[in-house]
């Protein structure tokens, strides 16, 4: 399926959990946290797509905002098609 990957650390490159996550589309929204799947990282966070769709990314309520994400397909070599996957990284000033 494809994904929008998220991950948080902050200043010195550290993982952060709990960061909100807010993801927006014309016709919804999802708000979720890092560190949800532990076995992925205490930053990571991840979202399945619908292709066809623009996605908005944003970290916390005024975190600055990613745009115009939509679902990739990818082609091998030989020519056999697979859906992408976009992986953002966030880090704390």
């Amino acid at each position: 399926a494809p994904v929008i990957q998220i991950q948080a650390s902050n200043a010195f490159g550290d993982p952060v959990p709990g960061v909100l996550v807010l993801v927006t589309w014309p016709s919804g929204e999802m708000r979720f946290y890092t560190g949800l799947k532990q076995e992925l990282g205490l930053g990571y966070a991840d979202f399945i797509v619908t292709p066809g769709i623009t996605y908005t990314i944003q970290l916390g309520e005024n975190g600055e905002k990613v745009t115009d994400l939509t679902a990739a397909s990818c082609t091998r070599p030989g020519g056999t098609t697979f859906w992408g996957a976009w992986l953002l990284k966030f880090t704390q000033l």
